[in-house]
């Protein structure tokens, strides 16, 4: 299993180490190129000043060399070495500490210096610099100018080459000491980085481990808690605010399935002891043929109210997972409307309850005309079912090709403001106890349920009046 943590610590060390190892070897690196530099310049140095002790004297070439200004040449141990040739000509002079030996000589060298590395004759690693020059001519007071012939060359002045040489073990330890020093300094860099990022990766991820912990802590049963960190993190902030959304939507589920089982066991309580009720007093008096066909009519009726229930649930639970599908088509809409109010005519009439329809003559508009109507007359039976005896429902429809406004408006004095949220939840009813039995609160449920299958928008409002609208509304219907 990845780990982001893990990911983290080896992806910042490991990059910071190569940050360091590189950042050592480049400084590293310049650092022993300007000890090379200053040690060409100074072993350069002492090879001119060599060249300003050689001088030439009709023809000869000689260098005033003193070994007790330059006693390095002739040290015991460690010495530097010179050797003096005529250019393309033989050895002229040579420092003591080589003996008879000879040291490298460039057979083709230009009036630059040229540097080398080398073996000194004692076996010591070393450095060496070639110079091509001319010496100086020495003024000579025995060659008065009188004594030349104007008309004779003047003599002819001889070229020189001067080779230098001296150990580099100092510079070669000074430049692996610094590699060394340069090497442990990174490690415990390193080390000291190791230490840094375990750290900072553990305290920046800490939120999102308590975050983890919170989660791990939440069942079915502890839906209430909500995931806090303190501090506030903002990169956390988003995911904190969604799952706590989503534990508010987690929480509303659960107890609406809670609520669900037992509404429904509520519903279906009381007709099933009225079953069993009648089965019961039936079979006492088997004899009396009139109570027991008054007996079979409630049963009938018990039965129908039962199969309305289920059938509406199992409604609810195919739109609910997707397996209606609307079929659109052009219909009338204010036949629509007539339609699904002639069989709620006879319920109203009993209550005194009345229509007031209005709606544009010839409106036209697309859509499923079974789930609508299913949909209408869920909102009217409402409508009838709750308003006062001798008020009057009110249906606006409007509607065309491209949109879609049907209002159902009642008399509501028993419904308050907080009560709305409540209106499409299931077997939700303000008071039980007015309800005549034939509704379980399963119709605004169902009608919000198809009308949003149908792509339309159901709202209730509350107004001044203490009127109920409930408004069915789209831009574009399908």
């Amino acid at each position: 299993m990845r780990s982001i943590r893990r990911r983290l610590v080896v992806t910042l060390l490991a990059g910071s180490a190569l940050l360091v190892f590189a950042a050592g070897l480049s400084l590293g690196g310049l650092v022993a190129r300007r000890l090379r530099q200053e040690f060409d310049r100074a072993l350069l140095a002492k090879a001119r000043a060599l060249v300003t002790l050689t001088v030439q004297h009709r023809g000869e070439v000689e260098i005033d060399f003193a070994d007790e200004f330059m006693p390095e040449f002739e040290a015991p141990e460690r010495p530097e070495y010179f050797q003096l040739w005529l250019a393309g000509g033989p050895t002229l002079e040579r420092s003591r500490s080589l003996g008879a030996r000879d040291l490298p000589r460039s057979a083709d060298l230009a009036s630059a210096p040229r540097f080398r590395d080398l073996r000194l004759p004692d076996g010591r690693p070393g450095r060496l610099v070639e110079v091509a020059f001319v010496p100086q001519v020495e003024d000579d007071e025995e060659w008065p100018e009188t004594a030349f012939d104007p008309a004779a060359p003047p003599p002819r002045l001889r070229s020189a080459v001067l080779a230098v040489a001296r150990g580099r073990e100092d510079l070669d330890g000074l430049i692996r000491s610094l590699y060394a020093a340069g090497a442990a300094s990174a490690a415990l860099l390193v080390a000291g980085l190791a230490l840094l990022v375990h750290f900072a990766v553990r305290g920046g991820l800490a939120p999102l481990a308590a975050v983890g912990r919170q989660v791990q802590a939440l069942d079915a049963d502890r839906l209430d808690g909500r995931i806090a960190v303190e501090p506030p993190t903002r990169e956390l902030l988003p995911v904190i605010e969604q799952l706590n959304a989503l534990l508010g939507r987690l929480q509303s589920a659960f107890e609406r399935e809670r609520r669900f089982a037992g509404d429904v066991a509520h519903e279906l309580r009381t007709p099933v002891a009225e079953l069993r009720s009648l089965a019961e007093v039936g079979r006492r008096w088997p004899e009396d043929r009139e109570a027991v066909e008054g007996f079979f009519a409630d049963v009938a009726a018990i039965a129908r109210q039962m199969e309305g229930i289920v059938t509406t649930l199992l409604a609810l639970a195919r739109c609910e997972a997707g397996l209606e599908r609307p079929v659109p088509s052009r219909f009338a809409l204010p036949e629509l409307v007539e339609e699904t109010w002639a069989p709620l005519a006879a319920e109203a009439a009993g209550k005194d309850v009345r229509l007031a329809l209005e709606t544009a003559p010839g409106a036209a508009v697309v859509c499923d005309r079974e789930k609508l109507g299913l949909v209408l007359g869920n909102l009217l039976a409402n409508a009838v079912a709750y308003s006062p005896p001798g008020s009057t429902v009110a249906c606006t429809a409007r509607g065309e090709d491209g949109w879609l406004e049907i209002t159902v408006a009642n008399p509501a004095p028993h419904l308050g403001a907080a009560d709305l949220p409540h209106l499409f939840e299931r077997f939700w009813r303000k008071d039980p106890a007015r309800s005549n039995g034939q509704h379980a609160g399963l119709g605004l449920a169902l009608a919000r349920s198809f009308a949003a299958l149908l792509g339309l928008d159901l709202t209730a409002n509350l107004t001044p009046d203490q009127r109920l609208e409930l408004r069915l509304t789209a831009k574009e219907t399908s």
